[in-house]
């Protein structure tokens, strides 16, 4: 078998990863986020495109409106009841875009009314966008 594609896949504590031909990673994979209820991936040259669409449509200038818009996308898009810097550092990679270095330091010093802890996700402390936060990102641009 040719062996010409590999995709790592980390979010929390769970890490996958899938060796083969091209076809064979992306169908497998697709089932295992389907299993575990995370969504389609859609591959392109420059990662997810619906993740790339909204950073084109609402064009955040600062890292922590990038956050926000990362967050709004893995609640909304992602169905995920919370995220952690770890789902925020995967958006990104998927877009390519150079992160910033702490990420957890960055959602602390966003504004209360738009973010609010909820816990933890793994061993990492976990947020939600409050109703605020939704409308803030929505009515950009």
């Amino acid at each position: 078998m040719d062996r010409d594609c590999r995709i790592r896949f980390r979010q929390s504590d769970l890490e996958i990863e899938i060796e083969g031909d091209r076809k064979f990673v992306e169908a497998y994979f697709n089932k295992l986020l389907q299993k575990f209820q995370i969504g389609p991936f859609e591959t392109g040259e420059a990662g997810n495109k619906l993740l790339n669409q909204l950073l084109e449509q609402k064009q955040p200038p600062s890292h922590s409106e990038k956050v926000l818009l990362f967050a709004y996308y893995l609640e909304k898009y992602r169905k995920l009841e919370s995220f952690s810097a770890d789902d925020i550092s995967g958006c990104y990679q998927e877009t390519r875009i150079p992160g910033p270095r702490n990420i957890n330091d960055l959602i602390r010093k966003l504004p209360r009314e738009y973010v609010m802890e909820v816990g933890r996700k793994g061993k990492k402390k976990a947020w939600r966008l409050t109703r605020q936060g939704i409308e803030y990102v929505e009515t950009k641009k």
